[in-house]
């Protein structure tokens, strides 16, 4: 797994309102599925990614309920079909969900390996600062992955 796309904001930006800058029209034009986790949970922005023909992989909150017919949209779809399961797991199933652990795993490598915080002080710098990261990333991932076999 490659990162293509680094973003850095202020601590005030909220999750959801970064995703149209983390995935630009040239990105969306050959993408089918966006795996993100609940901070990223929107009615009006899984739609519009919907009807771009992009499945939102993004599970709805706990408390999440249909508003009107299922069939109306993605998130009342969603949540029927997670009610109708009788668990959030069934949606983790169909929709292949545990790929988003390759992310999170991509991100705690970094900060493993790296650090949990910038060396830089200024937005900018640490805006430059993720661009080496991810291509620092990118050359480790591209050495390949490691073989791993069980003995005894």
């Amino acid at each position: 797994m490659d990162t293509h796309v680094a973003e850095v904001t202020e601590g005030t930006d909220s999750d959801i309102g970064q995703m149209d800058a983390l995935i630009p029209n040239e990105i969306r034009q050959i993408l089918d599925q966006i795996f993100a986790d609940k901070a990223y949970c929107d009615h009006e922005r899984a739609q519009a990614l919907i009807d771009e023909g992009i499945i939102p992989v993004i599970p709805p909150p706990k408390t999440a309920i249909v508003h009107g017919k299922p069939e109306t949209n993605w998130h009342n779809f969603l949540v029927f079909y997670i009610q109708r399961k009788g668990s959030i797991y069934a949606f983790h199933q169909k929709f292949s969900y545990g790929l988003r652990e390759r992310v999170e795993a991509h991100f705690s490598r970094i900060i493993r390996c790296l650090g949990n915080s910038f060396k830089t002080i200024k937005l900018e710098s640490q805006k430059a600062e993720a661009v080496i990261i991810a291509n620092v990333l990118n050359l480790w991932n591209s050495f390949g992955r490691p073989v791993t076999v069980k003995i005894g």
